[in-house]
C-alpha cells in the first residue's frame, strides 16, 4: 500500500472518529407564531421579527419544543440568550432557548414574560400564548 493510500485511510478514519456520537440534527420549523425557529433540544432560537415581542418569542419556543422536540407540556423552555445576533442566520437577531425538564428549573420566583437569561416557562403556558398571537394578528387583518 503506498503512503498516499495510508494516509488518505487514516485521515478518513480521523474524519469518522471526529464527529460526536451524540450529535443531534438541527431542525427548522415555521411556528404558529409565524416565527423561524432553528435548533436541537440542547440549544435552540427564535428569529425575530418586526412587530413581534415575547409573547411571539415563547409561543414559538414553546410550539418548537412540544411538535419539534417532542417535549412534555410540564417541560420548561429557557431563554438562553436575550435578543442579539443569529447564531443559525446571517444578518438576523433572535432569542435562545434550551429545553429544561420540569424539576430541572425553578419558574416560582417570576411572574413577568420576559426574555431575560434564565427566564423558563412550560411549554404547555408558552404554547398556550399562541393564542393571543392569532388574536394579535387577526386583529390587524
Amino acid at each position: 500500500m503506498s503512503i498516499l493510500k495510508k494516509l488518505v485511510s487514516v485521515s478518513a478514519l480521523a474524519v469518522a472518529f471526529a464527529v460526536p456520537a451524540t450529535a443531534q440534527s438541527v431542525s427548522r420549523m415555521n411556528t404558529e407564531a409565524g416565527l423561524m425557529a432553528i435548533g436541537t433540544a440542547q440549544e435552540f432560537e427564535v428569529l425575530t421579527q418586526a412587530g413581534a415581542g415575547k409573547v411571539e418569542y415563547y409561543c414559538a419556543a414553546g410550539d418548537f419544543a412540544k411538535r419539534r422536540l417532542g417535549a412534555s407540556n410540564t417541560d420548561r423552555v429557557v431563554v438562553t440568550r436575550d435578543v442579539g445576533p443569529s447564531q443559525t442566520t446571517a444578518n438576523r437577531q433572535a432569542v435562545g432557548f434550551t429545553l429544561a425538564s420540569r424539576d430541572a428549573v425553578d419558574t416560582s420566583s417570576s411572574v413577568t414574560l420576559s426574555t431575560k437569561v434564565g427566564q423558563a416557562r412550560s411549554v404547555g403556558h408558552s404554547k398556550s400564548l399562541c393564542g393571543q398571537t392569532r388574536n394579535k394578528r387577526r386583529d390587524k387583518d
